[in-house]
């Protein structure tokens, strides 16, 4: 039986109809991707599934008693709530748990009847089920690895960025009980470690989810099948994003085909019709005209219009765009870069990547005149006209209309040159009346994109620029850029933006800067790698040489046995605990409740403890039988 089922969906706002006669299934075992242009109506079919939004028309049934949990573009977070507690308030079932275990144990506390100790059985037991006495690990591991250190876990989030805020409401959505999730955009806002760890984890991931994602090598690494809503349908295409462009062309040529076929059969039969009707054939033209009456036709594919963006020819900068001698920047008490020794010449195309919070966004920053370097010696070229494309679109009026904003920046230009221009990014019909602040996310990245582009710039500084923008928006950049005869400094995590549009890449990894040929992936894990040697070289060996040591390797074979034997030994245990409190002959001693409930909790945590431990010492010998 399936999961969720959707039959003849259909959907408008005001008029406007987004969704048509979409009818699909999710099973227990879906893993899905949900692509399309801005505006098509990808987020409100999320909104449909999860049941925020009604449809216009159509049937929606989820199975019953089945949990559905999203993570949204906009996400709502309890400002007043430190990070931790927030997190925890996501799992309300563990916390009802635990609130009525610490009742049932102060209750046996004053009184030990056999009926305060049958209920502090009960509630152990359904705690236990829960997985409750591990979750508080499991929420430490899931914050830890979004790059929330743990001095921010104990703060309010009413200082976190947007950014932040998007990664706090992921924790709470991986944490949380559900039978199928929802992931809007997850990899915004996500440094490349991260998106590597939320790939492996929805790769372990046993239930279904869908994922409306930009970033087609996560899509790839994640999806086995694509939703493709296009004028209003939908179409699944069986595979990954790659099989997906594939197929589409494959289908797209053979619909053409069919198309051309039946359109050449149609008018061959037409004029057979019109020569014989009234002669002797009057019955077989007849018997023609009803076939084409039944007849069903093929429609030629309705491909829609991509954004064409192609940036303007601007007066040509200087060739030395940048040049970095010993340069450094920090703000207040903390230092972000130092020893930065680059170099930036016009026509280059260079890839800035780094962790989340290591000074990405503020060097871009310097480049664009907003910040400045404390140490060292920087020279900035001549003949520089900037472009900065902010990731959060702050330099858009939220209560301009999309064509005014357009309009103040070309006042000698009239209105349908303006209404042409505005259409090359996709901004037709009713869209240059809107107000920026009714605009999606991608809208806006759309719009700001199209002002960038009117200031015909010879030096781009670009962050995150793809954050937002629908597939084809992001290909048609990736092109223009390549087009671009002016130098680009870009911030991105999308591997295929990258791949495709930079010509050197730029690695900020311990307060510096430096030139890299690795791939993103490469460079984490060449980086994962010295961490782990360095971990590895303190606890159970000083050697520099690069020999496997067979003894040494035998050695941590025999501690991993051990240690699995030791957390084989504190299950049984636990077992046997959970076994002896369940026993009612116990329930009349409180003092051997009391004894079994502490032990049973002291295991409990050793068996997590155990886990963890068994984790360093497999990355250990793993990186031994590397070295």
């Amino acid at each position: 039986m399936s999961l969720l089922t959707a039959e003849n969906i259909s959907h408008s706002y005001g008029g406007n109809t987004v969704l048509e006669g979409l009818s699909f299934s999710l099973e227990n075992n879906s893993k899905i991707g949900i692509i399309g242009y801005n505006g098509c109506g990808k987020t409100t079919l999320f909104n449909i599934i999860s049941g925020k939004t009604e449809p216009s028309k159509g049937i929606i049934h989820l199975s019953k008693n089945k949990k559905i949990s999203g993570l949204t573009q906009d996400p709502q977070i309890n400002e007043n709530q430190t990070l931790y507690d927030f997190v925890l308030s996501s799992h309300q079932e563990f916390l009802q748990a635990k609130k009525e275990l610490e009742k049932a144990e102060e209750a046996v506390a004053r009184d030990s009847s056999s009926r305060n100790m049958k209920r502090l059985h009960d509630c152990q037991e359904r705690f236990s089920l829960i997985d409750g006495y591990n979750f508080e690990n499991m929420t430490e591991s899931v914050l830890t690895r979004l790059n929330f250190p743990k001095e921010m876990w104990f703060k309010t989030t009413e200082s976190f960025s947007g950014g932040e805020k998007t990664r706090v409401q992921l924790a709470c959505v991986l944490l949380q009980p559900f039978d199928l999730l929802l992931l809007d955009e997850p990899t915004n806002h996500l440094d490349f470690e991260m998106i590597f760890w939320l790939e492996k984890h929805l790769q372990n991931l046993n239930k279904p989810y869908c994922i409306i994602s930009h970033d087609r090598t996560f899509l790839d690494k994640t999806v086995n099948k694509i939703f493709e809503i296009s004028n209003k349908k939908l179409t699944v295409y069986k595979g990954n994003y790659s099989d997906y462009v594939q197929q589409s062309i494959a289908r797209r040529e053979q619909l053409e085909r069919m198309a051309k076929r039946q359109e050449k059969f149609i008018k061959k039969t037409e004029n057979f019709i019109r020569k014989n009707i009234g002669s002797q054939k009057t019955a077989q033209a007849e018997s023609r005209r009803k076939m084409l009456a039944k007849l069903n036709t093929v429609d030629k594919p309705n491909v829609e219009k991509r954004a064409k963006i192609k940036f303007k020819d601007n007066k040509r900068s200087g060739n030395d765009i940048f040049r970095m001698e010993n340069s450094g920047f920090g703000f207040g008490n903390k230092k972000l870069g130092e020893n930065i020794n680059l170099n930036v010449f016009c026509g280059d195309r260079i890839a800035l990547i780094g962790k989340n919070g290591c000074g990405k966004t503020s060097l871009l920053k310097i480049f664009a005149g907003e910040k400045n370097f404390t140490e060292g010696k920087f020279y900035r070229g001549t003949g520089l006209e900037i472009g900065y494309f902010d990731q959060h679109h702050i330099n858009l009026n939220p209560e301009l209309t999309v064509f005014d904003t357009v309009f103040q920046l070309s006042l000698q230009a009239s209105s349908g040159s303006i209404l042409s221009y505005l259409a090359k990014f996709g901004f037709r019909n009713d869209y240059p009346d809107r107000l920026v602040k009714n605009l999606s996310g991608g809208e806006r990245a759309k719009l700001y994109l199209a002002v960038l582009i009117q200031k015909a710039p010879n030096l781009l500084l670009l962050d995150e620029p793809t954050n937002h923008l629908d597939l084809a928006t992001s290909e048609s950049l990736e092109n223009a850029l390549s087009d671009y005869k002016g130098t680009v400094i870009f911030v991105s995590h999308d591997r295929e933006f990258i791949k495709k549009t930079a010509t050197k890449t730029w690695f900020f990894n311990n307060k510096t800067v430096k030139e890299t040929y690795l791939s993103p992936e490469e460079l984490f894990a060449e980086e994962n790698k010295k961490q782990n040697k360095a971990k590895s070289e303190k606890t159970f060996s000083k050697q520099k040489s690069n020999k496997k040591n067979p003894i040494l390797i035998e050695k941590k074979t025999k501690e991993l046995e051990n240690a699995e034997t030791i957390l084989e030994k504190l299950k049984n245990q636990s077992e046997n605990l959970s076994s002896e409190l369940a026993k009612p002959e116990n329930y009349t001693d409180s003092e051997k409740i009391k004894d079994l409930n502490k032990k049973l909790l002291e295991t409990e945590k050793a068996v997590n403890e155990q886990k963890n431990k068994i984790e360093i010492l497999e990355d250990e010998y793993l990186q031994m039988l590397e070295d």
